[in-house]
């Protein structure tokens, strides 16, 4: 770029009070709109998918970064959703139907032996009128009976309740449990697939910073140049800038360019540049410059760093 520098040097004294006549023009030259690629998270890069100078489309794999620890942590959270899952929809079920099949045996075993029990009591009440039983025997049959009766409500009851849905409390507890692990397992998602970076744009691969195996940390691993991403810098004297406006259409010549060729002002320095410090004096203000930058069209090929002339004004 030092040559570029000169020229643009020499075209800067050409515009300097006391430089050579002639028609108004500015130096400058092309630049381009780089898009820098870094991945999200430092790691070690496993592999790197393009060159140098391939030509691809956006959302095209870049690189891949290890994600052993990404993986696991994401299967650890799509097994916490399952259990999660599991108990809400247990919840709202209930029992399940072997567990309920157990119950109603218990009831039906303790339902017969109530009846086997009542029988036995009418025949001891029986035989207590003729005072042929003992009256131990005829209050432990009364005793069989009544706790058999309360034996034969408790499974009755124990079965209405594990025919029941979970209370309103405890499944509002496993739904809000089942979210949070659902968005647990989404973010695990985002930082698995934030391993494997992707184009973000279109256009050519310019530069790569890194090879595979080496830790990419927060910088750039490979840049990229976009298709028609180019416009002009140049410098225009103090004495001049009050003459450009933003939007401005501008004659852009060079050695490759067509005739006709035109730039359209995008920016204008607030503050001057490249030059060394001087007092602000009447005499010393036409020393001046200010960078301003101009979009080329999009379909011109030129190469960054190419010097170009903006001008002369209309």
């Amino acid at each position: 770029m030092s040559s570029v520098f000169s020229q643009l040097w020499a075209g800067l004294l050409a515009l300097l009070p006391g430089g050579d006549a002639g028609p108004m023009v500015f130096p400058g030259y092309v630049e381009a709109g780089y898009v820098l690629v870094a991945p999200q998270m430092p790691g070690q890069i496993v592999a790197i998918h393009v060159a140098e100078g391939d030509v691809l489309a956006a959302g095209a794999p870049l690189f891949d970064q290890d994600d052993r620890l990404e993986a696991a942590a994401l299967r650890a959270a799509e097994a916490r959703v399952e259990m999660a899952r599991a108990q809400f929809d247990n919840l709202q079920t209930g029992a399940r139907e072997p567990e309920l099949e157990v119950l109603r045996a218990s009831l039906a075993q303790a339902e017969a032996d109530l009846e086997l029990a009542g029988k036995t009591l009418e025949r001891s009440l029986s035989l207590s009128k003729t005072n042929n039983i003992a009256l131990s025997q005829l209050d432990a049959d009364k005793a069989r009976v009544a706790g058999l009766t309360a034996h034969v409500r408790q499974l009755k009851a124990q079965l209405a309740v594990n025919q029941l849905p979970g209370r309103d409390g405890d499944l509002a507890a496993s739904a809000a449990n089942l979210r949070a692990a659902e968005a647990e397992m989404q973010r695990q998602h985002i930082l698995f697939d934030q391993r494997r970076i992707t184009a973000p744009v279109g256009g050519r691969v310019e530069k790569l910073y890194y090879e595979t195996g080496e830790i990419a940390g927060s910088g750039p691993v490979l840049s990229i140049l976009p298709e028609g991403e180019r416009f002009v810098r140049f410098f225009v004297p103090e004495t001049l800038r009050a003459e450009l406006a933003i939007g401005q259409d501008l004659p852009v010549t060079c050695s490759a360019c067509a005739p006709g060729l035109v730039a359209r002002l995008r920016r204008i320095a607030s503050q001057p540049e490249f030059t060394p410090p001087i007092i602000y004096s009447r005499d010393q203000r036409g020393r001046l410059v200010f960078l301003a930058e101009a979009d080329l069209p999009q379909s011109l090929q030129l190469l960054p760093g190419q010097p170009v002339s903006i001008g002369p004004l209309p």
